[in-house]
Order: C-alpha cells, then sequence, then structure tokens
C-alpha cells in the first residue's frame, strides 16, 4: 500500500493535485487557479468535489493591523505606524476601523528590511479613506502595488483624520 501523507488541506494548481491514494481519506485540495475544492473519498478511491468549504478555511488569510490613537482627540496627521510582514503573499483587502463616524485617509508605503527608511507607496490614489463613515473596505486596490515579501516593512501613514479619536487600518495578505 503507497503511504499516506498526513496533510489535511492542501493548496496548489489543479496540475499539482496528488493522486487520492497517496493522501489521507477526507483530505481537502483547494485548487488555487481554478478555485475549487476537492475532498479525498473515504475509501481514497478518489476525488470529490466539496463546494461547502468556507474559502477562509482552505485559504487562510493573515491581517496586519496599524492603530491610530487619538487619545479622546482626531490622531495627528503624519503619525505614523511600522509594521515587518510575517509572510510573503498579496494584499487582496485593505479595511479602516473608527470610533465613530468620520473622515481619515491612510497612505500605506513599503519597503524591504535591507532598504528600510525609504519607502514608497504601494496604494497609488486609491488609499484607504473614510468619508462620514465609521468603517470601510476596498477589495479591489485599483492601482495597489499588493505583492508583500517575508520581512517587508509597511510604513502607515495618517494622511488626514477628522472627527473620529481612533482609526484601525487593517490589510489582509493572501499567501
Amino acid at each position: 500500500m503507497a503511504s499516506r501523507l498526513q496533510d489535511v488541506i492542501i493548496r496548489g494548481p489543479a496540475a499539482s493535485r496528488p493522486l487520492s491514494t497517496a493522501v489521507a481519506p477526507g483530505t481537502l485540495y483547494f485548487s488555487t487557479d481554478t478555485k475549487t475544492t476537492e475532498r479525498c473519498s473515504d475509501d481514497g478511491s478518489a476525488w470529490e468535489t466539496f463546494a461547502d468549504v468556507p474559502a477562509a478555511i482552505v485559504a487562510p488569510l493573515y491581517k496586519v493591523t496599524a492603530i491610530f490613537d487619538g487619545g479622546g482627540v482626531a490622531p495627528t496627521a503624519g503619525s505614523k505606524i511600522r509594521v515587518s510582514i510575517p509572510i510573503a503573499g498579496t494584499i487582496v483587502r485593505a479595511r479602516l476601523l473608527a470610533d465613530v463616524a468620520g473622515n481619515a485617509v491612510v497612505d500605506v508605503l513599503k519597503s524591504t528590511y535591507a532598504g528600510y527608511a525609504t519607502v514608497a507607496s504601494i496604494c497609488a490614489a486609491a488609499k484607504p479613506t473614510l468619508a462620514a463613515v465609521i468603517k470601510n473596505e476596498d477589495t479591489t486596490l485599483t492601482g495597489w502595488t499588493p505583492a508583500v515579501l517575508f520581512g517587508d516593512v509597511l510604513v502607515f501613514n495618517l494622511d488626514s483624520a477628522a472627527t473620529l479619536t481612533w482609526l484601525n487600518c487593517e490589510l489582509f495578505i493572501q499567501p
């Protein structure tokens, strides 16, 4: 009998899916190119389409958060928060959350660790923005340069803020 892999969830292109006999029954395979999920049958003889697996289970997202806290007043424009990236991947979502409806614009700049101190915006004209709302999310990231590498440094720069007293800027990274 062939030895079986012990992975519960495997990801990769459809063409790289292992034989069903090489994995444990119940193993899930998520095809990153076709965005389909299959499950190895209980007897290990075949792959079965298994469409009800939430994408968050199959393809986890990593979150990087910058918190601007004004201590009871609007945070100061020009405030910066620096964060090292824990994983290589692609930024797929930017989200702003505030304590009250208000206005804010955050620029996200990036550098490699080796080149840190020299940073450049990755947002183009589509900076995360609140316009008289308490939250906003962008999943299209038009014009962004979303690729990040392990160890890259992001600098969250608060371009402006009004009315709100704290603001979270969250980026979600798909490995």
